[in-house]
């Protein structure tokens, strides 16, 4: 899955967006460490810390409380089949910039 990360942010860096990669371990606390990205976009390519397939809802629960919109399923869906990933501990969050500077918001036709 790390192949994964590193494609997403090549791809990324090549399209002149600016990319944070956030590595979770389970002693952290990842609602604060997404809180203080302040990130437009959230690419979440997180899986679950391994052993603990339940954890792979953390990362979009925590996305949709505090409204920071991301890539992949919710929460609510992942807790239906949990541990159907193998274990990646990386989401891989963005703050974007289009041509004219202002702040990518999904919605205003920005390119990926």
């Amino acid at each position: 899955m790390l192949e994964s990360v590193e494609a997403v942010n090549k791809a990324l860096i090549e399209l002149k967006h600016d990319v944070v990669l956030l590595p979770l371990s389970p002693t952290d606390e990842i609602k604060n460490s997404l809180a203080s990205l302040n990130a437009d976009l959230l690419f979440n390519l997180f899986e679950g810390f391994c052993g603990f397939p339940e954890t792979e809802a953390l990362v979009p629960d925590f996305a949709e409380e505090l409204k920071i919109p991301y890539t992949g399923c919710p929460g609510s869906v992942l807790r239906l089949a949990p541990g159907q990933g193998q274990s990646q501990n990386t989401a891989e969050i963005g703050r974007y910039q289009d041509s004219f500077g202002t702040g990518f918001k999904p919605c205003n036709g920005g390119r990926f």
